[in-house]
């Protein structure tokens, strides 16, 4: 049996004292001979462990996509892979590490409706997300809003990686060509375009997303020629052909000169140049190809000289084929009609409420090259309201408590924002008073009852009563759609019609409805039954007439005629 050596004791304790006494004065030779060595042994397990953790964290923890898109919807390019096989300006690399380094924030440092954006669909690890990302030249503005609404700050690094990038030319204002358009500010696509912008360096990029014509397209001019630029060019030449004849070489401003007949249709060639220079951001040339079509000039009119306060005037509009493109400008902000197609027609009414503080009312509509200035004068009635003293018992106490409460803008909600593009009023708006009803209380007026000496009821329409006892027939005003029926507790039963153009007549208090929504009816058509819900006095029924979901006074419409010019 083999036998093993004994240290003795003594020999290792002399050991350690040497070691400790070598370590109190170390050899700086050897010191560093074992480091080296510690290194270069420990070398290969590091190597092997990194390769492993790299391969890991890349090929089966990181599979990365990303599609990136304008703000027009339109793809501007994709990658895909693991991201450590990727160059520094794909897109692979710059959103991989952005979107791994985005911060939360509680508010964006800009203004996402009008800040300049792209949209990037991103995948990692099977994952999806979407991020509408917000780029921008100076620091700490950049950001980025996700699906959820939640808001992210982007890095300077990563918003300037992406800034020069090919993918940013929209986040550069001068990238952009300058906009030729018609006098019915249509935007013409050009032929051709080059168009160099500077960047962040300064440095002068070519545009590479334009939308260009593949052929010579249609627009339609109001009564003559007429094109503008939104930045001037140094040099323009434009060309216009009737069919191979040219009638015209020269300067784009006197095209509004040539003699043109309506129904014409001609070829416009222009070539518009913007220098290059120290001070200017972009520079380049751009070709136009495109035909015109001349129309009749609009003309417009109104159906009165005045407008009553509580009252109306009517729109008419000609030769317009596209009413979006109505511009229309006025002295009461916000003030914005809404235009209806009737035949070869566009009408809108204006109205105002009784309450107006106008004198009067003021605008401008414009379409294309036809435009005209409008000064109406609002009159307005000075007599006091009437008032109606009645006893309680002439109400039901559901209606009488609902009057006090409710109020007018709520109830007139009801209506909604049903828009009937059709005009169906013609002729004159029929009178209750002729088929033998009389006024149980007028709008506007103070309905006073004995409970309530002081502090009157105002009245949401005009009352018509019969002595007639069961129930008569509640005739339609003039030509019109159903748009609702229902119940109120002021309304009672009520049936509410539109005319065309927003104007719309409801009557309420009725003991039966015997129409539907939907329903076409024909003036003089009866739409259902007098009774007595609702804040009745009496058998009868109760009149209102909105222009959408403002009150017009009934004596407006009742007995009286809108001319259509």
């Amino acid at each position: 049996m083999q036998t093993r050596e004994v240290i003795p004791v003594k020999s290792i304790k002399q050991w350690f004292a040497a070691a400790k006494q070598r370590l109190r004065k170390p050899n700086p030779k050897k010191l560093i001979w074992i480091l080296a060595g510690i290194l270069l042994f420990s070398l290969p397990t590091a190597l092997a462990i990194g390769y492993v953790y790299q391969t890991d964290h890349f090929e089966k923890n990181d599979v990365f996509s990303v599609v990136l898109y304008n703000q027009n919807g339109k793809e501007l390019g994709s990658d895909s892979g693991t991201p450590d096989d990727t160059s520094s300006d794909s897109l692979m690399d710059i959103f991989y590490d952005m979107t791994g380094r985005l911060t939360p924030i509680n508010q964006a440092p800009g203004n996402p409706d009008s800040d300049p954006f792209v949209r990037a669909v991103t995948v990692l690890n099977g994952a999806t997300s979407e991020l509408t990302c917000y780029f921008s030249l100076e620091e700490a503005k950049s950001y980025c809003i996700a699906a959820d609404g939640s808001i992210y700050a982007i890095s300077d690094t990563d918003s300037l990686k992406f800034l020069k990038s090919k993918y940013a030319e929209s986040f550069y204002e001068h990238s952009i060509p300058p906009l030729l358009t018609t006098i019915d500010n249509d935007t013409v696509l050009p032929s051709t375009v080059d168009w160099h912008y500077k960047n962040y360096k300064d440095e002068l990029q070519r545009t590479t997303v334009v939308e260009t014509a593949s052929e010579n397209l249609l627009y339609e001019t109001t009564g003559e020629i007429g094109i503008q630029f939104d930045t001037q060019p140094d040099y323009c030449l434009a060309r216009v052909y009737d069919d191979d004849t040219l009638l015209h070489e020269g300067s784009y401003h006197d095209l509004p000169y040539i003699t043109v007949n309506s129904g014409n249709e001609l070829t416009l060639q222009v070539r518009a140049v913007w220098n290059d220079g120290e001070d200017k951001q972009a520079h380049g040339e751009i070709t136009y190809n495109f035909r015109v079509l001349i129309r009749n000039r609009s003309e417009f009119t109104l159906s009165t000289d005045t407008v009553p306060a509580g009252g109306f005037t009517l729109l008419s509009c000609t030769n317009i084929t596209d009413p979006s493109k109505i511009i229309f400008t006025s002295n009461v902000e916000g003030y914005t009609p809404i235009f209806h197609k009737d035949g070869d027609r566009i009408r809108a009414i204006l109205a105002f409420p009784k309450e107006t503080d106008l004198q009067s009312f003021q605008f401008r509509i414009a379409y294309g090259a036809s435009a005209r200035s409008f000064t109406v004068p609002i009159t307005k009635d000075t007599s006091p309201s009437q008032s109606f003293t009645f006893s309680d018992v002439q109400f039901s106490q559901a209606a009488h408590t609902a009057a006090q409460q409710q109020d007018r803008a709520a109830l007139l909600q009801q209506s909604g924002t049903v828009r009937n593009t059709a005009v169906y009023f013609r002729g004159n708006f029929l009178d209750p008073a002729e088929s033998g009803f009389r006024i149980g209380y007028t709008h506007d007026s103070h309905i006073f009852t004995s409970t309530n000496p002081i502090a009157p009821l105002k009245a949401f329409g005009t009352e018509y009563l019969t002595d007639i006892s069961g129930g008569t027939s509640v005739a339609v005003v003039n030509h019109g759609i159903v748009i609702q029926t229902g119940t109120d507790p002021l309304l009672g039963n009520y049936v509410l019609v539109d005319h065309g153009c927003g104007l719309r007549t409801w009557y309420g208090h009725l003991s039966d409805i015997n129409v539907a929504i939907g329903d076409v009816v024909q003036k003089g058509e009866s739409i259902g039954k007098t009774g007595q819900t609702g804040l009745a006095t009496g058998n009868g029924f109760l009149f209102l007439c909105t222009v959408y979901q403002t009150l017009i006074q009934p004596e407006y419409v009742i007995g009286k005629e809108i001319p259509l010019k």
